[in-house]
């Protein structure tokens, strides 16, 4: 588990330090403050030594890097004389460094009709290089990506001498589609029989669930009626959070990032849906990175902290309020579970 956290150079954020992380850590603030950025740059030194994942981040942002002047908007003012540095520490501090390179291909594209040439003409390449570290181990791993743009795709190099230990996974705040992973995920649950403990948790919100089913790509559950009902016809709430708990599973004992957890969830079920992560949680130790922007979330998180059922995770929830002062500087400002409220008293609209 991460315990402190530090990225410099990562899109709006030049530098900010993260410490005292907990299994949940909560980021909020206003518009453009970098809570999405946090949880990126977690992602990124999550898996260190996958070089595909700065274009994965970007696609879920909706921007697909098709051109090479575009691949320096993950950098911080879109410099990239300076690398991206993202420190964590855990067992062992690791440290992921990124840059960019631009490389001589070894091929060019035939231009039909062109008007002029040159002798001395190569196609250039630009890419991103990973270069990854652990403490305590004198060996740099280094993982390289090029992007084709002839080809629209995307070379990959990464280095197989490192292999991460666990899984993490990033939910963008669309991040329900219904694709086949999602089938796949539910699969593994029922193959693994598993699938009870998802019931257990999904009855929280709706005790009238029975059972749940895979039928031809459809998740399925059973009300106590003639027919199966597709899960979706029980709300979009129950759906996300299905999925959370899902990902929850399948990235077990690693992490899983949640953007704008509240999308999707009416504000009487935000108190389920925190009973339903701590009970998850606590049976399959995911950290988790959580963005948001509702006061709802952090008001409904200190009644479930309040009951005495989960009060075993009061010292294991983190707050952090993100502020970027006029010189565009960001600054993670932590709350324990004891000042939530405070913080809630103070901040009527945090958006």
């Amino acid at each position: 588990m991460f315990r402190n956290f530090e990225i410099k150079n990562y899109r709006g954020i030049r530098h900010l330090k993260i410490e005292n992380l907990g299994s949940i850590n909560i980021f909020y603030g206003k518009n453009n403050c970098g809570k999405s950025s946090v949880l990126e740059a977690a992602f990124l030194i999550s898996g260190p030594n996958n070089s595909i994942l700065p274009y994965r981040i970007n696609s879920m942002r909706r921007f697909d890097i098709s051109k090479n002047d575009d691949i320096d908007i993950i950098f911080y003012n879109r410099d990239t004389a300076v690398p991206i540095q993202i420190k964590a520490d855990e067992e062992r501090a690791r440290t992921l460094t990124i840059e960019l390179k631009k490389f001589k291909s070894k091929s060019a594209p035939l231009v039909e009709g062109a008007k002029d040439s040159s002798s001395d003409m190569e196609e250039e390449r630009v890419g991103l290089i990973h270069k990854f570290k652990i403490d305590g181990n004198s060996q740099e791993f280094e993982s390289i990506s090029i992007l084709d743009n002839d080809k629209k795709e995307i070379k990959l190099d990464n280095d197989k001498a490192y292999k991460e230990s666990r899984i993490s996974k990033f939910l963008s705040n669309h991040y329900f589609q219904g694709d086949d992973n999602t089938f796949k995920e539910l699969a593994n649950i029922i193959e693994n029989r598993a699938e009870s403990d998802l019931l257990d948790i999904l009855k929280v919100i709706e005790p009238k669930i029975r059972s749940i089913q895979l039928v031809n790509k459809n998740i399925m559950v059973d009300v106590g009626i003639n027919k199966l009902l597709p899960i979706s016809m029980m709300g979009d709430g129950l759906v996300k959070l299905l999925y959370i708990i899902m990902s929850i599973y399948n990235v077990r004992e690693g992490r899983l990032m949640i953007d704008e957890i509240e999308n999707g969830f009416h504000h009487d079920t935000m108190t389920l849906l925190w009973r339903a992560i701590f009970h998850t949680i606590k049976k399959y130790g995911t950290q988790l990175f959580i963005s948001s922007h509702s006061s709802d979330i952090l008001q409904t998180l200190t009644n479930v902290l309040g009951n005495e059922e989960f009060s075993s995770f009061r010292n294991d929830v983190s707050v952090y309020k993100l502020v970027k002062d006029r010189n565009d500087e960001v600054t993670a400002l932590r709350y324990t579970s004891e000042s939530i409220k405070y913080a809630i008293e103070q901040e009527i609209d945090i958006r």
